[in-house]
């Protein structure tokens, strides 16, 4: 029987893709080479081991080419900013779901970006831009040209290289470029060729993409920094968590295939010095990572001192780190609405900076010479720091600012970078305050904010931070509020007018977008907020002129729900039973057998930072619970159809459980409760001895030490004529315990 030729899907059309390639060919591994267009074929030879197919592919038409083909895995190789065609083979590879499936991530480049500014996206550079004059050397390529080329004053300065195939070349003509604008020619490009593009086009600033090793990256940032322009880079997608480096994934195929060789493309950990090969060592060598990229550490050698030297040096950096000592000043601090409005002490923090980290957008304009890092999380601020110490362990003692936007303890990130620095026994931490949009805002407006809510969605959820808005609209008189986007001013609008409708107040708004630099205030309505589509971070202040009390407490009459036939239960046993609970703030509540909705309404209502979980199976029942959420304005409850504890699964671990209906299955909803393993607050209501019966034989078996058990029996007064006659309701037991 002759044994199968494996076979391996290749989505391509660059460098690693085309290395890839070859190297399977080599090795007797049939690939399928797959590219979008004609021209991204070109480097690519078919071969008896490579076969090639172009053209553009959706997901469906991938799924039925990968039936067709019956791959024994499949690699996307393709680029960086490649995003809509990783979404496809996503999916499509998802659907399929036969045969491994690797993502290949391109090596970063190793690169000095200290006069570099880095964008989130191409139409954040192409604004910066317009504030920039002169030429502009534009080499992201075709697919954003668009983006570039809305405005006509930038178009007019844009010089743009591009490949020369037919696609980017009508790009340009349907973008209304003209041929001295237009340079198509296939790369890569060295230093000194970008750097005579740069002197040809007259450009003061190169545009480009962050994408990596082999895509002429550090030629074109160094040819930027020789010829003094400016650098604007936009900043690569994040890669999925377990893309693979090139060897990796070809370790993977390999092994799929039954190929005992291991590639050799490793890189060693510990860096070997050949003193026979290197002549230009002196008594003590230093390696400087800055000049040297393939070394991931810096290790200085004194040959007078370390008399175990011998010919070939292999240093084990790791091992060798308790001998480091550095000192880091730290210093977080707030860059206000900008550069124009930061305090006097964070201005000479800066000038006296070594290394400056931020946000892109904050390192644009600062006038220092310090080196600039386009971080401003603590999850890459850390390991940066970490690598920059390696490399500076024997210069004393140096300077870092992080910058913050706004002030430093008003809704920023400082908080937590301050907490994962003061682990670090080298670092030194100094926080400055910088003046907060809020603070700003009100001076614009000419009011107080001492007595005003304060609240962001900038960074939060909007499960979190809607709730929090509904409640404070409706019973505070003024709120300030960050945001992100226009987007959330508008769910902000778009929520102030429900609650308008329903008679919870009246709201005079207005929006500071872009507050000291192209700052745009726009005062109105809730009407007018739900349409607003300003670009830019923006700060609302909202005036409710018409607030409603807030009640402090549980016992809201059952007239103030939406009724139907469906049970409910009565206000003063609803009041007593939330009471027994003891609900508290950013507590998990189920209600299982919620009937109406009452009770989880009524938890809902007590603060918006509990979030209830209402369960119920009957369908008209569900549909009460819609209704009455929708009625109260909650968005911190969420309707689970079903029955307990079958409908359980996949929810949050809860606080506190109340239970107004089992359907029989009360032990098998405490055992999954107790399967939770935290402790639990339980409170149920029967109207029956045999349910209380059921009870006490389902807590025996549980071992409950602190069950508690009261009987109420509530009498309303109803008109009879002149008189008023008591008429009792049915007794009511309100079981109580705690589930550890």
């Amino acid at each position: 029987m002759v044994k199968r030729m494996k076979k391996i899907i290749i989505f391509g059309g660059t460098t690693e893709a085309r290395k890839l390639a070859t190297a399977l060919s080599k090795n007797g591994i049939y690939s399928v080479y797959c590219v979008a267009t004609e021209y991204g074929k070109q480097p690519v030879e078919a071969s008896k081991f490579i076969s090639i197919h172009d053209g553009r592919m959706d997901a469906g038409a991938m799924l039925d080419f990968f039936n067709q083909q019956n791959p024994d895995a499949i690699v996307d190789a393709t680029h960086p900013f490649a995003e809509i065609v990783k979404k496809e083979i996503l999916s499509a590879v998802d659907q399929y779901g036969h045969v491994p499936f690797f993502r290949l991530a391109r090596e970063t480049e190793q690169v000095d970006y200290s006069d570099s500014v880095f964008f989130d996206t191409a139409l954040d550079c192409a604004r910066a831009l317009k504030n920039i004059p002169g030429k502009i050397f534009l080499t992201t390529g075709s697919k954003e040209l668009p983006v570039f080329c809305e405005d006509e004053d930038l178009k007019e300065r844009i010089v743009a290289r591009i490949i020369p195939n037919e696609e980017s070349l009508k790009i340009c003509s349907d973008c209304g470029l003209k041929g001295s604008q237009i340079i198509a020619m296939q790369g890569p490009f060295s230093m000194e060729m970008n750097l005579a593009f740069i002197k040809e086009t007259e450009a003061s600033t190169i545009v480009l993409k962050e994408s990596g090793k082999s895509s002429g990256e550090a030629s074109r940032v160094e040819a930027a920094k020789t010829a003094g322009i400016k650098c604007f880079i936009i900043k690569r997608p994040a890669e999925e968590k377990n893309a693979l480096s090139f060897t990796e994934v070809l370790r993977e195929i390999y092994r799929i295939c039954d190929i005992n060789e291991d590639p050799l493309e490793y890189k060693s950990a510990n860096p070997v010095i050949d003193l026979n090969k290197d002549e230009s060592l002196e008594k003590k060598k230093v390696i400087d990572l800055e000049k040297d990229s393939s070394l991931e550490k810096t290790r200085v050698i004194d040959l007078e001192q370390d008399k175990t030297l011998e010919k070939t040096k292999i240093i084990d950096l790791d091992i060798e780190d308790e001998l480091v000592h550095y000192d880091i000043n730290v210093t977080l601090a707030g860059y206000g609405m900008g550069f124009g409005t930061i305090t006097e002490e964070v201005q000479t923090a800066v000038e006296n900076a070594d290394y400056i980290f931020g946000a892109p957008r904050m390192l644009y304009g600062v006038d220092s010479t310090a080196k600039k890092e386009p971080y401003y999380l603590a999850k890459d601020i850390l390991p940066r720091l970490s690598a920059i110490a390696h490399v500076r362990k024997a210069m004393g003692k140096w300077n870092v600012v992080v910058l913050f936007s706004g002030d430093t303890g008003f809704f920023s990130g400082a908080a937590k970078l301050s907490n994962a620095l003061k682990t670090l026994d080298y670092c030194h931490v100094t926080i400055l305050p910088g003046i907060s949009s809020i603070s700003a805002f009100a001076a614009r407006l000419g009011v107080n904010w001492q007595t005003a809510v304060l609240m962001s969605s900038h960074g939060v959820k909007e499960d979190i931070w809607l709730p929090r808005l509904i409640e404070n609209a409706k019973h505070e008189s003024e709120i300030f509020m960050l945001t992100t986007s226009s987007k959330d001013v508008r769910i902000v609008g778009e929520t102030l007018v429900d609650l308008e409708v329903k008679g919870y107040g009246k709201y005079d708004i207005a929006a500071g977008f872009n507050l000291y630099s192209d700052e745009n205030i726009i005062k109105g309505g809730a009407n007018k907020c739900a349409r607003i589509n300003e670009d830019g971070l923006c700060t609302l202040y909202i005036k409710n002129t018409m607030p409603v009390e807030k009640r402090l407490a549980p016992g809201l009459r059952d007239d103030q729900f939406l009724r139907d036939k469906i049970p409910m239960s009565k206000e003063e046993i609803r009041s007593l039973s939330i009471c027994k609970l003891g609900v508290t703030k950013d507590s998990v509540v189920y209600d299982i057998g919620s009937g109406s909705g009452s009770v989880a309404v009524e938890i809902g209502l007590l603060d918006p930072s509990i979030f209830v979980y209402a369960i119920e199976l009957n369908e008209n029942a569900c549909a009460l619970i819609e209704k009455n959420i929708q009625y109260k304005t909650l968005k911190n409850i969420k309707l689970i159809p079903g029955i307990a504890p079958d409908a359980m699964e996949g929810l949050p671990a809860p606080e506190f459980v109340f239970i107004g209906g089992s359907a029989g299955r009360l032990a098998e909803i405490l055992q999954k409760l107790k399967a939770f393993e935290t402790p639990i607050k339980v409170v149920i209501n029967a109207v029956t001895i045999e349910t209380i019966a059921e009870i006490n034989n389902v807590l025996k078996s549980f071992n409950i030490t602190d069950f508690d058990l009261v009987q109420i029996s509530v009498s309303k007064a109803k008109k009879a004529g002149d008189y008023s006659v008591m008429q009792g309701q049915n007794p009511v037991y309100i079981a109580t315990f705690s589930i550890n």
